[in-house]
């Protein structure tokens, strides 16, 4: 057997060639809209089917650790976060039926606080995004999802 060499005119994308330099505008756009997203608990659907009773938080403004406490008072599932990080003492309203799904009252919650919430089994993670911080709305006394 006779095996040549063959010289390519062409040579190899570089890590400083334009191909590079594309391949990381793409990768670095589509984290930045990835990162602005919010959750989507809905796909989740254990936390679509399961049924949050909140009516005693519907009487007045409540503040963001007693729904959570109701939340694994009602649902079995262990919310893990670190109490300086999580706004617990802001006071929100979630406005709608009594009784909902804890996707929709999560989705809420996210909406008027920046918490996010990820759930593993039988435990939830809680925390506020690094980017978010910036972002929540300060007012005195209330937040409220309308």
């Amino acid at each position: 057997m006779v095996f040549s060499q063959v010289k390519s005119t062409a040579s190899p994308p570089m890590p400083g060639g334009k191909t590079f330099l594309i391949a990381c505008l793409f990768a670095y756009a589509s984290a930045s809209v990835f990162a602005a997203q919010e959750p989507d608990y809905f796909s989740d659907p254990i936390l679509a089917r399961t049924r949050v009773n909140i009516a005693s938080t519907q009487v007045s403004p409540t503040a963001l650790g007693d729904i959570l406490a109701l939340i694994e008072k009602q649902t079995g599932i262990e919310l893990i976060y670190l109490d300086k990080r999580i706004p617990l003492t802001d006071r929100i309203l979630v406005e709608s039926d009594a009784n909902v799904s804890l996707a929709h009252l999560l989705s809420s919650i996210t909406t008027l606080t920046g918490v996010t919430f990820a759930r593993h089994d039988r435990k939830m993670v809680v925390r506020i995004p690094m980017k978010a911080e910036a972002k929540i709305r300060i007012t005195k006394n209330l937040l409220t999802d309308k």
